[in-house]
């Protein structure tokens, strides 16, 4: 699910350059859900 997420982000072509930074930070800690940004 996490993936698909991502995947959907990424589409958005940096939309939100926030959500990607948070996206990689959730995946560096590998909290996912855990990290507020990314809101699991």
């Amino acid at each position: 699910m996490a993936r698909t997420k991502q995947t959907a982000r990424r589409s958005t072509g940096g939309k939100a350059p926030r959500q990607t930074t948070a996206t990689k930070a959730a995946k560096k800690y590998g909290n996912g859900p855990n990290v507020p940004g990314v809101g699991g």
